[in-house]
């Protein structure tokens, strides 16, 4: 839970949210299932 951000949309964005307030600016991703897909939805949460 510290590192991964495994679970839901909402609980992953959730905690990209809590990251993002904390100072964390860099995410390293290893997307599983359809990746562009993943990666635009987490840029977009991250944003």
């Amino acid at each position: 839970e510290r590192t991964n951000l495994v679970g839901d949309e909402g609980w992953v964005k959730e905690r990209i949210a809590v990251y993002k307030e904390a100072g964390v600016r860099t995410l390293s991703l290893m997307p599983v299932g359809d990746v562009a897909r993943i990666v635009d939805k987490v840029r977009e949460w991250a944003a």
